[in-house]
């Protein structure tokens, strides 16, 4: 092997090795999750897109039905939705909080909201509507999120974020 290919294979193994090292310097992505939520789904909701017969027609939603549905203002279901599937089973008078960025470099919008009982059946979720002033455009959507299920004591239960919240190191003053 030439000087040249030798040189060659020493700067990509000294590259590999500061990668690697790197790597390890950091946080591992998932550690800021809480096991306890198994799924959620985000995406806004128009008029077109309300698919309960009680929400069209403005019905409060059952307080015995499997669904736990919160909205952030009452009189509107127009709004960006998150759907939270649990894994556990929270205490009574545990909440839902809601975080999210809406726009790069700001701090994050923090919404909290008390489960008044826990969704029921095997496919019971709970769904949390941002909705009248709360609500964005059709087109929002936030740049990153995280759904926290927190005890009446104020520990966090579950917690699942989106890709983009980032590790606790990035978010730390």
């Amino acid at each position: 092997m030439s000087a040249f290919g030798r040189q060659g294979l020493g700067r990509l193994t000294a590259v590999l090795v500061v990668l690697l090292l790197a790597g390890c310097q950091s946080v591992p992505f998932e550690a800021d999750e809480v096991p306890g939520i198994d799924r959620v789904v985000t995406r806004y909701r128009g008029d077109k897109e309300i698919h309960r017969l009680s929400q069209t027609w403005g019905v409060e939603p059952s307080a015995d039905g499997s669904d736990v549905v919160i909205l952030s203002d009452r009189a509107s279901r127009i709004g960006y939705y998150f759907w939270i599937n649990l894994g556990i089973d929270p205490p009574a008078g545990s909440s839902v909080r809601i975080e999210y960025v809406d726009k790069e470099n700001l701090p994050p919008t923090v919404r909290n909201y008390i489960l008044e009982r826990n969704p029921g059946g095997l496919f019971g979720e709970i769904v949390v509507g941002l909705t009248g002033p709360d609500a964005r455009t059709p087109k929002w959507n936030p740049i990153a999120w995280r759904v926290s299920i927190v005890s009446p004591e104020g520990k966090i239960l579950a917690c699942k974020r989106s890709f983009l919240w980032g590790a606790p190191r990035e978010r730390a003053p």
